[in-house]
């Protein structure tokens, strides 16, 4: 028996720049990073609910990337050689 364990792997960059570069890198080296999640605030089904505006959410959106998580991940090693260069 196992059971399937769901996690998310995330980094983030210094700058918007930075996280495009990484982007970029791991898209071109087949590797299936995603953009951090936008704001839940810049969402229209969610604006009336937003009594704040959160500088910090769209800096995190701006410079984050999650990293691919799956069962079977053969990319740790091309991952962490990315994360190497583009640093």
């Amino acid at each position: 028996n196992r059971v399937r364990v769901v996690w998310l792997v995330s980094i983030r960059a210094n700058s918007k720049e930075i996280r495009d570069r990484y982007y970029k890198t791991f898209k071109s080296n087949g590797i299936d990073a995603r953009l951090f999640f936008y704001p839940l605030s810049d969402m229209d089904i969610y604006k009336k609910y937003c009594k704040s505006y959160s500088l910090n959410s769209h800096k995190i959106f701006e410079t984050g990337i999650n990293l691919p998580t799956y069962e079977d991940i053969n990319q740790i090693d091309k991952i962490m050689k990315v994360i190497s260069e583009v640093h």
